[in-house]
């Protein structure tokens, strides 16, 4: 386990490059549709356009990386308690609808006001772009936290699955990074490990989430190598 935020974070990272092409093309394809017209026309052709349809097409191969991604995760995490594939979808497939909100819902309105914005101003396409980024903050650091942050919803609530059916003196360990990056609470939570789910519950924290945005930990089940699976404090 030890490895698998190394690979999230790659993941994250060709993502956030895939999704950053996917917004340009869009951008690029809006731009050749209305070019040379005026804002008000322009404005009458975007708003007849389907953005969100647009996103959807061209994300597609980018939410198919995370559901992948996703899976490999499950494949990751020590389970003595099975869940239905119904949990385990219905799970997945809320987190895909953040990602779509996130990724689509919320950008395709800055996407039709950024262009019509570039019209009025004469900008270049490239300058568009970039004002898009500012506007809808799509940068590649934002595009990473947003993908980390939906492995991190679907980790919790999977594992928030597991925790309500082992018994309460079961232990856990919280793991995860031990460096310079790392939230004091998610440090706490590594000094308090190994603890059983009572101490958990009972802890100033109440519960087994994490950070949930951008964080790279989670609490799990101990099994016999606490190291190899992936907790940095002390064994």
């Amino acid at each position: 386990m030890a490895d698998i935020f190394d690979r999230l974070d790659d993941l994250a990272e060709d993502m956030a490059i895939r999704t950053g092409i996917a917004y340009k093309e869009v951008v690029e394809g809006l731009d050749e549709l209305i070019k040379g017209k005026t804002a008000e026309e322009a404005a009458i052709i975007l708003n007849a356009i389907n953005v969100e349809v647009l996103l959807t097409t061209k994300l597609s191969g980018v939410f198919a990386a995370f559901e992948s991604g996703a899976i490999d995760l499950l494949s990751e995490i020590p389970m003595t308690s099975p869940l239905t594939e119904q949990a385990l979808r219905s799970t997945l497939n809320n987190v895909m609808e953040f990602l779509s909100t996130e990724f689509i819902d919320k950008v395709a309105p800055d996407i039709r006001n950024v262009i019509l914005d570039g019209i009025v101003g004469e900008l270049r396409i490239d300058q568009v772009i970039e004002n898009l980024i500012d506007i809808a903050d799509l940068s590649p650091r934002q595009l990473r936290t947003l993908v980390n942050s939906g492995y991190s919803q679907y980790s919790n609530a999977i594992k928030k699955m597991m925790f309500d059916k082992v018994t309460a003196n079961t232990k856990f360990v919280y793991i995860g990074p031990n460096d310079n990056k790392t939230r004091g609470e998610c440090r706490e939570r590594i000094e308090m490990s190994p603890a059983t789910k009572s101490e958990v519950l009972g802890s100033r924290f109440g519960n087994f989430d994490n950070a949930v945005w951008n964080c790279r930990h989670s609490w799990e089940e101990v099994t016999n190598d606490i190291v190899g699976q992936g907790f940095q404090g002390e064994v």
